[in-house]
């Protein structure tokens, strides 16, 4: 609970009599309004704490998982930055909305009735880190899909990069030791083990960093949509400040522009995107390991590498068509809830209206608490259920064949000649 705090109005003053009355994200003015008011604490408050727990465990995850995964190295850069920013966005989330819900879960008490400013600042960082995330998303599904159709070129152009590092270190630690002088060919970052970074190690994040940009130039007006002004808090009898919406943030144009270009960056843009290029990569995925097969089945290989080939081809199905359903479904709501906005205007939202807006946000912290968990944290259990699907459907296999050898001597014929 929060600490009392000294009176410091005067009913006398008409100037603090003038202030209007302090209202916040969860204050609701009817009764009929209650419900509205406790599923939105329960979601924006012990519920998003949950999910944050769910991001720090994906983090633990992926880092786990690309220390010694040896991907390409773009990808890996991709799946690193995209794990900093889900924890980013899930810990501006907690600051945003999930503190406040949650004390006044627990105590009935708002714990940031004087700390608004915070809130103002983590609301535009919550947009920007949303965008950020979903353009990694969308970054890794096309890197993915460059790797597939083109392996060739990716798998000669990372040899390069590793040739010309490898060469850029043994000059420069040839340079180091003879003239002990600064090293110019290398950028001017060290570890504590002595492993230096060079432009080679860092170039791979210049993608991340392109993406983190061009998000923070489309979510800029973001941070100017919301502004402080002073009110009465009433329960303190003090004066403070709360959140009161810029003329910006009510025009109807400036609400169409934003939902368009949040449609393009965050919604509709990246499901399409998504969608596409997973069903693209799956194809030549299920093209590739099929005449894999073919060739492993004429060359009388063992039956084990058969399988492990099919666990290959449907570990990648599953995860990717998992993923991109994820997606589709989590980032799809808000879709409908910002052109009924920007038709309609917010103070349209009934109370099935605004509870559904309450589901749709947190349908977006979700989707970035488990990305992580979809990309690394699958690996074991899913691996295992769908190994003994397909050993059983082999073991059935064997069993059926097995039983027509016995019955028919032609067809035991042909399937040894296959």
């Amino acid at each position: 609970m929060s600490a009392y705090v000294e009176p410091d109005l005067s009913l006398n003053d008409p100037e603090y009599l003038s202030l209007p009355n302090c209202t916040y994200r969860y204050d609701y003015d009817h009764e009929s309004n209650m419900l509205v008011r406790n599923v939105s604490v329960i979601i924006d408050g012990p519920i998003t704490l949950l999910a944050a727990v769910f991001a720090l465990v994906g983090a633990h995850f992926s880092i786990k998982f690309l220390r010694g995964a040896g991907l390409n190295r773009d990808l890996t850069a991709a799946l690193y930055s995209l794990a900093i920013c889900d924890a980013f966005l899930i810990f501006t989330v907690v600051l945003y909305h999930s503190i406040e819900a949650t004390s006044l879960f627990l105590f009935d008490v708002n714990v940031m009735w004087n700390k608004q400013k915070a809130v103002l600042i983590t609301y535009g960082l919550v947009s920007l880190a949303s965008t950020v995330s979903t353009l990694l998303v969308v970054i890794i599904t096309l890197q993915r899909f460059c790797v597939v159709w083109w392996p060739l070129y990716f798998n000669n152009y990372s040899e390069r990069s590793i040739r010309s590092e490898t060469n850029s270190r043994k000059v420069s630690n040839s340079y180091e030791y003879e003239t002990k002088r600064t090293l110019r060919t290398m950028v001017s970052l060290q570890m504590k083990n002595g492993r230096w970074f060079t432009k080679n190690e860092l170039r791979p994040y210049l993608v991340p960093f392109f993406v983190i940009i061009c998000s923070t130039i489309v979510n800029l007006p973001v941070f100017f949509e919301f502004h402080l002004e002073p009110c009465i808090f009433w329960q303190y009898f003090t004066v403070t400040e709360q959140l009161t919406a810029t003329e910006m943030r009510l025009s109807q144009a400036y609400n169409f522009l934003r939902t368009v270009i949040m449609m393009a960056t965050q919604t509709v843009g990246p499901i399409i995107i998504i969608s596409c290029i997973t069903c693209a990569t799956e194809y030549k995925v299920y093209k590739s390991l099929q005449a894999r097969r073919r060739l492993f089945e004429s060359q009388n290989r063992r039956r084990s590498i058969i399988i492990l080939e099919e666990l290959r081809e449907t570990m990648s199905r599953a995860v990717a068509i998992f993923i991109a359903v994820k997606f589709l479904l989590l980032r799809s709501l808000p879709i409908f809830f910002d052109l009924y906005e920007t038709i309609h205007g917010i103070d349209s939202f009934g109370t099935t209206m605004t509870l559904l807006v309450r589901i749709s946000d947190f349908a977006i912290v979700l989707n970035s608490a488990t990305n992580s968990l979809a990309y690394f944290g699958r690996k074991h259990w899913l691996e295992n259920k769908l190994k003994e699907r397909i050993l059983r459907k082999h073991k059935n296999s064997s069993q059926l064949s097995v039983i027509r050898k016995q019955n028919s001597p032609t067809m035991q014929n042909d399937i040894a000649e296959v």
